[in-house]
Parts: structure tokens; C-alpha cells; sequence
């Protein structure tokens, strides 16, 4: 089982100190180390293999364990940028836009609207309300759970999808599939931030398409028997 300390649940253990001191930077180190399109991916199989329809077999578990280290990362910035006044920030959108605008504008949501397929990047967890100010995600994710709680229920799903163990922790106060909508929200909702408030030059996008890290492969675990 992978340990960790309980109580140190409610604290900020997986943030550098300068993430602490700027959270919206945890928004770049996340995507910058995993594809927006490996997270969502990833995150739908961590829960069909923590919910035992699939197997994630113990060679592939530090793959597991990185992209939960990560995650935990994502949320802690979150908790920390919900804390701050975020309207004047570059991902919140002035004008608000129709449906038809945005459709025409990948650049608000895919890095400088440059890829050839810019519509898989498209976040289709969000309201247009959450669209236009994706901070406003930060909210209502807290507000359904504190910081401990989420903590808590990412490591047991991690353990749930690693081991044959019951969780030694009960999981009877979430409700998963409003859990798996709001963890694709805040994913959505941080890519945003990443996209509008870190743009990267063309060329640069250009040298590291379609180039992942060592060991940051896209994963399909194995079907259960």
C-alpha cells in the first residue's frame, strides 16, 4: 500500500515553495509535464480500475503513482488559487462570449489554436459560465469538499485501483460520479488557466508536439476477467 501521512492531508506537501508563493504556477508545471489529453485520459482509467471494472497491473503502478503525485499537486494549487482575487487574471474572459464565438476562437482553449485537431482540447465539463471564469470551478469544488477530504479520496481510489485491499477509510460520504465530474472540471478548469495565462511561442509548440517524457506514455490498463 502506498503510505503517506494522514495528517498531513490539509497542508500543502506536494508544492514546491515557489508554487506556494505563486500557485497559478502549479497550473503550468502540471501541463507541462503531462498532456492535457493523457490527464483526461489517465483520469478515466483511474477510476474504472479503483472501481475494479479494469486491472492495473503492479509493473505499470509507478505510472499510477506519479500521475496521483501530480494530481494532488493540481488540487493544492487550486485550493490556494481559490483563496485569491482571480477576476483580474488573464484566464478570465472581459467579454463574454456566445457559443458560435468561442467555437471560432481555439486559441481560449487550445495552446495558440494551433493543433491540428483543436476541439480535443475543447473543455466539455464546463458550464459557459465556468468557461468564460474557470476559477469560478475552484469554488464549488471546495464547496462539495474541504482540501483533507479530496486528499483523502484520491488516495484511496489510488490504493483501490493498486491492491485487492477494502479501503481501511470509508468512501460512504462521496458521492463518485459527482467526484469524477468535478475532478474532470478542475482539469478543465486548470488547462484554461494554463492555455490563456502561459502561452508558449508557436515554434516552441511546434518543437514539442507530440513529445512526451520518458515513461509519460498513454496507458490503457488491462480488462478485468
Amino acid at each position: 500500500m502506498y503510505r503517506t501521512q494522514f495528517a498531513s492531508f490539509h497542508t500543502y506537501q506536494h508544492l514546491r515553495p515557489e508554487q506556494v508563493a505563486d500557485p497559478y504556477q502549479t497550473a503550468r508545471s502540471w501541463f507541462t509535464q503531462w498532456l492535457y489529453i493523457d490527464i483526461k485520459y489517465n483520469l478515466q482509467w483511474w477510476f474504472e480500475t479503483s472501481l475494479g471494472k479494469e486491472i492495473w497491473p503492479q509493473g505499470d503502478a509507478s505510472y499510477l503513482l506519479e500521475f496521483y503525485d501530480t494530481f494532488i499537486m493540481a488540487i493544492e494549487g487550486a485550493h490556494l488559487m481559490n483563496e485569491l482575487f482571480n477576476l483580474d487574471r488573464a484566464a478570465v474572459l472581459k467579454t463574454k462570449k456566445s457559443e458560435t464565438e468561442i467555437f471560432q476562437s481555439p486559441h481560449l482553449f487550445c495552446e495558440n489554436g494551433s493543433q491540428h485537431d483543436p476541439f480535443t482540447y475543447f473543455p466539455r465539463s464546463l458550464t459557459l459560465e465556468e468557461f468564460h471564469n474557470p476559477y469560478t470551478v475552484f469554488t464549488h469544488f471546495f464547496t462539495l469538499h474541504d482540501l483533507k477530504a479530496w486528499k483523502m479520496l484520491l488516495y484511496i481510489l489510488m490504493n483501490m485501483s493498486l491492491t485487492e485491499e477494502l479501503p481501511t477509510h470509508s468512501i460512504d460520504n462521496y458521492n463518485l460520479q459527482v467526484c469524477r465530474l468535478q475532478l474532470d472540471k478542475l482539469a478543465d478548469a486548470m488547462h484554461l488557466i494554463y492555455v490563456r495565462e502561459y502561452p508558449r511561442p508557436a515554434e516552441a509548440l511546434a518543437r514539442t508536439a507530440g513529445i512526451r517524457k520518458p515513461g509519460m506514455t498513454q496507458y490503457k490498463p488491462k480488462a478485468a476477467d
